[in-house]
């Protein structure tokens, strides 16, 4: 509990983002369990997709779009890593699905994708590299830490 509370000291402390609280309705599982313990609010399940974080619980992709403008597009989860400590599955989701860091959506789903082994998360318009940075190795740190304690 104090990690976790150090965690979330860190994290806002780093983003200046208002905690709001968890209110995750209809979130996927390990959505609903980081919503639980006041880490991040979400909205529907999270589109799940085949890519392995090369061994990590998050990986940060930038120019997937193929733009080459250095805009960072989405984070992945490999779900494999957190799976078993969390005993559940993968599941689809619907368009337009968002990922809220209490209280400012900085991440959505803009398309369908087959579930598999991770799950996509793309970056909001207007939100800045720093700050998905900063969110994504707060939710690498949250995946550490579920996986070490099977919690």
């Amino acid at each position: 509990m104090g990690v976790g509370l150090c965690a979330i000291a860190l994290f806002l402390s780093h983003t200046a983002l208002a905690a709001n609280g968890p209110t995750a309705q209809g979130a996927h599982n390990f959505f609903q369990l980081l919503a639980d313990k006041h880490l991040l609010r979400g909205s529907k399940d999270r589109y799940i997709q085949n890519y392995k974080a090369q061994g990590e619980c998050i990986s940060i992709w930038e120019d997937i779009d193929g733009k080459n403008d250095g805009e960072i597009r989405h984070i992945e989860v490999d779900w494999s890593s957190i799976t078993s400590a969390l005993n559940m599955k993968g599941a689809g989701g619907d368009y337009g699905d968002s990922v809220t860091f209490f209280g400012s959506v900085i991440f959505e789903t803009t398309e369908r994708k087959e579930h598999r082994n991770g799950f996509r998360l793309y970056a909001v318009d207007g939100v800045t590299r720093d700050r998905i940075y900063k969110a994504g190795e707060f939710l690498r740190t949250q995946c550490d830490t579920l996986s070490a304690t099977g919690f």
